[in-house]
């Protein structure tokens, strides 16, 4: 896999998973907001189909134009999570992917699409500057996924000034 990190720069922790992800799921990932798709191509290679969800058109007209033959497909959708309509069915996908973005109130939508057995894997950003302001509190991640998903791999980080009430979150579940 250490080719597969410099080839694609993906989340060193996706890189610990990315092959079991890509081994039991059903249905496709979906990257969301998936940027370039340094997380899209890694999944993509091991031969999952992605679906690459983002706001940035040029980043999609990225994805579009780089995709590679001898990996699984890649699938460009524009969208803005912010204002456009979440277009994907119940239990319709396999895995998602949620890396650099944190928006809670997506993760109910996450485990409506995901199919029972499929992996939700998340690792907000890291602590810099004041980002800390948008970043979860302690425990609400795990207090919002655990009625419907078994967590395989879950570590908080607390972040900004000693008073603050946040936290960094990387974790790996799977729906019940």
């Amino acid at each position: 896999m250490n080719m597969a990190a410099a080839l694609f720069n993906s989340s060193p922790t996706l890189l610990r998973f990315a092959r079991q992800i890509a081994n039991e799921i059903q249905g496709a990932v979906l990257d969301v907001p998936c940027g370039y798709g340094r997380n899209a191509r890694l999944m993509s290679s091991l031969g999952c189909r992605v679906i690459c969800l983002d706001n940035n058109t040029q980043a999609i007209a990225a994805i579009k134009n780089n995709a590679s033959p001898n990996a699984g497909e890649l699938v460009p959708m524009l969208c803005d999570l912010k204002k456009d309509p979440w277009t994907f069915p119940n239990n319709s996908l396999g895995a998602i992917l949620n890396i650099h973005f944190v928006m809670p109130e997506l993760l109910a939508r996450f485990e409506q699409s995901l199919m029972p057995g499929g992996f939700l894997f998340i690792e907000t950003y890291d602590n810099r500057g004041g980002n800390y302001l948008a970043l979860p509190k302690p425990g609400e991640f795990e207090n919002l996924l655990s009625p419907a998903f078994d967590f395989l791999y879950y570590i908080e980080r607390r972040a900004g000034p000693p008073k603050s009430n946040a936290c960094t979150v990387r974790l790996l579940a799977k729906k019940l």
